[in-house]
């Protein structure tokens, strides 16, 4: 029962209420439980849709719950709104696209507790793991590695191995577990554009677990000549049944499980409909490779790059060339400053 029908005396439109009503009556035929929630419906706390429907898209339905069982009846929607609504959220829900962009929003939107911001930085451990783990839902982000290649985020959770304390594992299924110590997460959203946003996860430094393998493997790679990370920041490991690390072999049968420990480094999260994971060559690692405030500034540029009338018809041959190649990085920093007469003319 809405709030105010407790003095029906006093109401003089009842149709909030039953607005009120229905929504709570949805939530009870699409939960299957016997009563609905008590007040008003708080999306954190209460997440049996999600449970039952574990592949659901349900960001429109949430708010719409939240709007029409308001304290307040005039900050409820109409009955026509609400039904106008549902059908949003059911276009929304069948366009996986719409629905990816829509659910990167919501979360963004929730995580980030201040007024319009366009960075945030988090240093807390248990933080950046609660938020990850919203970022991990339905597996609609994309992670770009440090050392290039990229993955879906699917799991992260605190490292619960007696081996080493104060650590994150962080998983992308098929028994790709990744291990590092949490220095900071950081949102960016470039020029307020939030197809360019992205979440920045950097490593704290740590020492390697066994450093002459570290520095053997970082001779071969110089001997090979690699343009890209030249310096090894991350180990492959096993912990064994003792509960300690090991090498990794990919023979080895005593392995309770394998692992990648990091101890420096950096990875990239987007959504996986953002332009930065259309950009084919992206998975080169080049984030990495920027400090986080000159990467801000190279997403600040192709964003600039991509709505230019002019420019963006070169968006895509820049975005996929490599920024450290010939100066471009450079060149492009200076592109914001020119004139469309001087853009004709280049």
């Amino acid at each position: 029962m809405a709030p105010e029908m407790r003095t029906p005396l006093l109401v003089t439109d009842s149709r909030p209420a039953d607005v009120y009503s229905f929504a709570k009556t949805l939530w009870i035929i699409l939960t299957g439980e016997e009563y609905a929630f008590d007040g008003q419906f708080n999306y954190f706390e209460n997440n049996r849709l999600q449970t039952k429907y574990p592949k659901q898209h349900f960001v429109e339905l949430y708010k719409l719950l939240v709007d029409s069982t308001a304290e307040n009846p005039e900050k409820r929607p109409t009955i026509d709104e609400f039904l106008n609504r549902l059908l949003e959220w059911e276009s929304i829900a069948q366009n996986e696209r719409a629905a990816n962009k829509s659910l990167w929003g919501f979360i963004e939107k929730n995580v980030i507790q201040q007024t319009n911001p366009s960075t945030v930085i988090w240093r807390d451990k248990l933080q950046v793991v609660e938020i990850l783990k919203q970022l991990s839902i339905l597996n609609f982000n994309h992670t770009f590695i440090h050392e290039g290649g990229g993955m879906d985020l699917i799991d992260i959770k605190l490292f619960e191995e007696e081996i080493e304390k104060d650590m994150v594992i962080l998983g992308f299924g098929f028994n790709m577990d990744h291990v590092f110590k949490v220095k900071r997460l950081i949102w960016e959203l470039p020029n307020g554009d939030s197809e360019f946003s992205y979440f920045r996860l950097e490593f704290d430094k740590v020492n390697p677990i066994y450093p002459s393998a570290v520095e053997e493997l970082e001779k071969w790679m110089k001997n090979q000549n690699f343009e890209y990370n030249n310096e090894v920041v991350s180990e492959d490991l096993i912990v064994n049944n003792n509960g300690e690390y090991e090498l990794y072999y990919e023979d080895d049968e005593i392995a309770h499980f394998s692992i990648t420990r990091w101890f420096d480094g950096s990875f990239l999260i987007v959504p996986k409909g953002s332009i930065y994971n259309s950009i084919q060559n992206t998975y080169d690692g080049r984030h990495s490779k920027f400090k986080a405030e000159d990467f801000r500034e190279y997403m600040e540029i192709l964003q600039y790059i991509h709505k230019h009338k002019i420019l963006k018809r070169y968006f895509w041959d820049i975005a996929n060339r490599d920024p450290f190649e010939e100066g471009l990085f450079e060149e492009l920093k200076q592109i914001r400053f020119m004139t469309d007469e001087e853009l004709k003319k280049n």
